[in-house]
C-alpha cells in the first residue's frame, strides 16, 4: 500500500480537520499581530485555525449562487500575501468543487489575462491594489471578484469566529477519488525539499512568454508530507507551528 493511503485523510483540507480533532489546543500558526503594530506575533491553535477557515469557507460559498452545484469552479488569488491570504487558501480547499489558482503578482497584465483565460477562472480573490488593473481586462465582466482587504476578510474580523463551530466541515472519508482530485493549479511550480544534505528542486514555468498552468492533486501534496515524515521520525513529537511570512504555504503536520 502506498504510504499516502495509510494517512487518516485524503485531502489537504482533511488534514487540517484531523489536526483540529486530535490536537485542538496546540499552536498551529504564528502571524504578525495587528494589535501590536505587526511587531510581535500572535498565534492560532489548530481548532481556531479550522474554525476560522470553516467560517470563511461559508462566506465565500455564499458568492457561488450564480454557479450550479456540480460545477467545478476555478478560484484565482491575486494578492501580495499575508495571514488573510493563507486563511483564504484553506477556506477554498474546504469547498468541494473549487480548484485554487494562486497567481504571482510578478506577472505582467498580459500574462495574468492569459492565465485567467487558460484556467477558465470563475472567481477571483484579490485586493484593492490590483482591482484597477483587473477592471481593464477582457475577462472582467465574467469574473466574480472578492476583495481580500475588505472587512469580512481582515484578521481582526475573522478572529471573532475562532471559537465558533461552522456548518462547513472537511470531508475526512478515505477515498482514491478525493486523493486524485485536482485542488490547486500553479504556474510557477517550485518543489524544494531539504533534509540535512539532501536537496530536490523542480521548477516549471512554461517555455513561452506566457506561464504554463500545472494542475496538482491532493495526492501530490500528501506524498510530500509522507516523504518528510518518513525521514524525520521525531518530527511528529515536536511542538510545531506554521510561520506565515506572506508566502504560499500549505502546511500540515502529524
Amino acid at each position: 500500500m502506498e504510504e499516502v493511503e495509510k494517512l487518516p485523510y485524503s485531502s489537504i483540507a482533511g488534514a487540517l480537520q484531523y489536526q483540529s480533532e486530535i490536537r485542538p489546543n496546540k499552536p498551529a500558526l504564528l502571524y504578525p499581530d495587528p494589535n501590536e503594530n505587526f511587531t510581535k506575533y500572535a498565534s492560532l491553535t489548530y481548532e481556531e485555525y479550522n474554525n476560522i477557515t470553516n467560517h470563511l469557507a461559508a462566506q465565500i460559498f455564499n458568492s457561488f449562487s450564480s454557479f450550479s452545484s456540480d460545477e467545478r469552479i476555478t478560484c484565482a488569488l491575486l494578492a501580495v500575501g499575508g495571514i488573510e491570504y493563507l486563511l483564504s487558501q484553506y477556506a477554498l480547499l474546504k469547498l468541494p468543487n473549487v480548484i485554487i489558482f494562486p497567481i504571482s503578482t510578478r506577472n505582467s497584465q498580459s500574462a495574468i489575462e492569459h492565465l485567467l483565460k487558460e484556467t477558465q477562472t470563475n472567481l477571483l480573490l484579490t485586493t484593492s491594489q490590483f482591482y484597477p488593473m483587473i477592471k481593464t481586462m477582457n475577462q472582467f465582466q465574467s469574473l466574480k471578484i472578492l476583495l481580500l482587504d475588505s472587512e469580512q476578510f481582515k484578521i481582526k474580523e475573522l478572529l471573532k469566529y475562532k471559537n465558533n463551530k461552522s456548518s462547513i466541515t472537511s470531508n475526512r472519508i478515505k477515498s482514491n477519488e478525493e486523493l486524485n482530485k485536482v485542488v490547486i493549479i500553479l504556474h510557477r511550480y517550485i518543489f524544494y525539499f531539504c533534509f540535512w544534505f539532501y536537496k530536490f528542486l523542480i521548477v516549471s514555468s512554461g517555455s513561452t512568454a506566457h506561464p504554463k498552468a500545472i494542475r496538482l492533486t491532493n495526492r501530490f501534496f500528501l506524498i510530500g508530507l509522507t516523504m518528510y515524515l518518513s525521514i524525520n521520525k521525531h518530527f511528529s513529537g515536536r511542538k510545531r507551528c506554521s510561520l506565515n511570512m506572506g508566502s504560499f504555504v500549505i502546511s500540515f503536520f502529524n
